[in-house]
């Protein structure tokens, strides 16, 4: 019996180790929920030791019952206290942990909403703008010849979609000089192109016949 009771003294500095460990826990990382897991564990192996010890105990004369009863109050009962401790700051922080990814997903998706509603706004606002107007193909009649006087082709601009030529020129395809309008320029690109129908975008080039001299 006295070799019992100093194993018994032995294993209630052991529990009374794992009950302080349960009661000061704070679980606010998920660093900390390892550590309850851990304790936990600690304390159903302290379970199944306390219940090798009370086994003989409880196997012992009628006479031992009450000694039984005290031992099992003295080393049983504070274990299920600390891993009723222990359970209920699992699931406090379980619940917080969920509140706290929900939260995140929450703001994810408004994020992601609000970002849908941007490009819907964009795309609705492309729609609204005026489209480039369809240009027939510019059939001219045959020059007519007249007597001392040759005819010879002048090509010019008309800027018919500013928007269109803007947005060329901030992509790269177009020289900014084209948005100024530098008509100077565009003339001499129509000349030198020699080119009936769009000649930029936003631009078209039209020929028209002029009458010169040809000094007879």
């Amino acid at each position: 019996m006295e070799s019992e009771m100093i194993v018994v003294d032995n294993f209630k500095d052991e529990i009374s180790t794992l009950v302080k460990k349960a009661t000061v826990l704070e679980i606010i990382s998920n660093a900390d929920n390892e550590s309850a897991a851990q304790i936990m564990n600690d304390l159903n192996s302290a379970k199944k030791r306390a219940e090798e010890i009370l086994e003989p105990s409880a196997k012992a004369k009628k006479a031992a019952t009450e000694a039984h009863t005290s031992l099992k109050l003295m080393i049983l009962s504070p274990i299920e206290a600390a891993r009723e401790i222990i359970r209920r700051k699992i699931g406090a922080f379980s619940i917080q942990e969920t509140l706290r990814r929900e939260a995140i997903a929450k703001e994810a998706q408004a994020k992601a909403d609000a970002e849908a509603k941007k490009l819907a706004r964009k795309i609705t606002q492309n729609r609204t703008q005026p489209n480039m107007p369809i240009t027939a193909p510019i059939i001219t009649a045959a020059p007519v010849k007249i007597y001392g006087a040759s005819v010879v082709d002048k090509y010019s601009i008309k800027v018919v979609d500013f928007m269109k030529l803007t947005r060329a020129v901030a992509s790269g395809k177009v020289p900014v000089d084209a948005v100024l309008p530098n008509e100077s320029w565009l003339n001499a690109t129509a000349r030198n192109r020699k080119t009936v129908g769009e000649l930029l975008p936003g631009v078209i080039c039209r020929r028209e016949m002029i009458a010169k001299s040809t000094g007879r």
